[in-house]
Parts: C-alpha cells; sequence; structure tokens
C-alpha cells in the first residue's frame, strides 16, 4: 500500500511537468532529417546549430537541473537527519559538494558551447548573436 501511494505522488508530480514539456521550444531536439518529406524539412547548416541548441537545452534543462536539486535535497536531508552521526553529516555534505560541482562544470559547458557558436557566427549568414532563438536568413 506505500508503494502505491507514493507511485501515485510521483506520477501526479510528472504529469505537469509532461504538459510543460509539450510547449518547451527545444523539443524535440531533432527538428529535421525525417525519412519521409512531410514530416520535416530537410537538414541544413542551421539545423546543425537548432540541434545543438535543442540538445544543450535539453541537457541543462530537463537533466542537469533536477538531478543537482535532487542531489542538494538529498543532502539537506541527510545532514538534517544526521542527529550528531559524523557518518550521515558528512554524506550529506559530499553530496551538497557534488551537486554543487556539478552545477559548475555545467555552466562551465554552457559558457564554452556560447563562445564557440558565438565565433562561429563571426561572417556567416546566420545571426547567432543571440543564439537562444537561432533564425536563418
Amino acid at each position: 500500500m506505500k508503494y502505491l501511494f507514493l507511485s501515485l505522488i510521483v506520477v501526479g508530480l510528472l504529469m505537469p511537468a509532461s504538459q510543460a514539456l509539450a510547449h518547451w521550444p527545444w523539443i524535440p531536439i531533432l527538428t529535421c532529417g525525417f525519412t519521409d518529406a512531410q514530416d520535416g524539412p530537410n537538414c541544413t547548416f542551421c539545423s546543425l546549430f537548432h540541434t545543438a541548441q535543442h540538445a544543450l537545452m535539453f541537457m541543462i534543462w530537463i537533466i542537469a537541473i533536477p538531478v543537482a536539486t535532487i542531489g542538494l535535497l538529498i543532502g539537506g536531508i541527510l545532514m538534517i537527519i544526521s542527529g550528531g552521526n559524523e557518518k550521515l553529516l558528512a554524506q550529506g555534505k559530499q553530496a551538497m559538494t557534488a551537486a554543487g560541482i556539478g552545477l559548475i562544470i555545467v555552466s562551465t559547458a554552457w559558457a564554452v558551447v556560447n563562445t564557440i557558436i558565438v565565433a562561429l557566427n563571426s561572417g556567416s549568414s546566420l545571426n547567432l548573436s543571440n543564439w537562444f532563438s537561432i533564425n536563418c536568413r
């Protein structure tokens, strides 16, 4: 009975998230190159940037931030319930440190990708100064 209740809570929490995902501009990740011409356009050089943008946004917003949030939550819970137990306190600190380092790595990766995309933009027919809204000319 406990697992049924827990499952219902998890499903209830994920249902609004699935509706929100349906309206995010980077879902689906790949928007070209389907086998049937009616399903999508052919891939171009601009499609490469669209795919990179969608993949990066997906990894940041759907994977990295929720995982870091869960890591911080678990670390905080472990620190709260440690009750003087040094082992639990150390595990909580380790979980929170790992989550923080993960967010730093993701932020650094985003900065590197941003720098590369802006550098590739010079002399191109693409307008990538604001690569979050890619518009091909």
